[in-house]
């Protein structure tokens, strides 16, 4: 038998790590996942296994697949429109203002606890600093494009439409700020995201 798990399901996975199937007689059985456009699996997409009255798992693993990010547009917004808007609501201004503070507080509310604390921002202030560093430093440069990002990806604006792939590109560009990597290439690429094509 083939037990296939669909997209909804492999998001699901994606973001919980476990998926169920019960109530199954013993015997052999092929587990099937989809492949989802903007990962490359990392375990193949079929798994056998044997039920004998015991629960048995089978891992799957997928990554980011850096080619498929190469051309992927989004309806984004640079650094400085992030950084104006801002400063503004810090200001209290409404003029000029194309994302207001309530929405600005919001998205920096949610983003608070996304991914690592790399970039969970306690307050707009603490955004705007990230936004304004004039810091050269490979990381601080990362950091202050991954917070314009960040705020694109609350604003909605995912990479070819897709928020799972964006969200992982996300996660996977903290990660790199919390552990160590080439930080000027990972610029380069949320820059762009933010730019509204990754080159």
């Amino acid at each position: 038998a083939v037990l296939n798990l669909l997209y909804n399901f492999v998001q699901y996975v994606l973001t919980s790590n476990t998926f169920l199937f019960e109530e199954l007689e013993d015997g052999d059985y092929t587990v099937e996942i989809d492949a989802i456009g903007g990962f490359s699996s990392t375990t193949g997409l079929t798994a056998n296994v044997t039920i004998d009255g015991e629960d048995e798992a089978v891992g799957f693993g997928y990554s980011l697949n850096f080619d498929d990010l190469i051309g992927a547009t989004a309806d984004s917004y640079g650094l400085g429109f992030w950084k104006n808007n801002i400063r503004k609501a810090l200001r209290n201004q409404n003029r000029g203002v194309q994302v207001d503070a309530a929405t600005l507080e919001n998205y920096r509310s949610a983003l608070e606890s996304f991914g690592y604390d790399a970039l969970n921002h306690a307050n707009l202030d603490d955004a705007y600093d990230a936004l304004d560093s004039n810091n050269n430093q490979p990381a601080v440069r990362l950091a202050k494009h991954m917070t314009a990002s960040e705020y694109n990806y609350a604003h909605g604006a995912y990479l070819d439409g897709n928020e799972l792939v964006t969200r992982a590109f996300l996660i996977w560009g903290e990660y790199m700020l919390e552990n160590g990597g080439n930080y000027n290439a990972a610029k380069d690429l949320f820059e762009g995201y933010n730019e509204g094509e990754i080159e």
